[in-house]
């Protein structure tokens, strides 16, 4: 992920790393193991499989670009 702008929307990861795309855990087995806020420039990276997600910002835009990058 990279944070294009300041904003209040955190990213929050979970400690649950998929097996595979359709491995769903029980939302209530997994914990938050790391919430990172929005900086501008700031570049997060971590394995797709983790589960993540955005909370919604209050104050202002989120604005990300996000890329997905698989080795061979």
């Amino acid at each position: 992920l990279y944070y294009v702008n300041d904003s209040d929307g955190d990213t929050v990861l979970y400690d649950y790393i998929s097996k595979d795309e359709n491995d769903i855990p029980y939302f209530e087995d997994i914990k938050v193991k790391k919430t990172i806020t929005p900086k501008q420039g700031r570049v997060v990276i971590f394995n797709g499989l983790t589960w993540h997600t955005a909370r919604q910002p209050k104050e202002n835009i989120r604005c990300i670009i996000n890329c997905n990058i698989v080795g061979s």
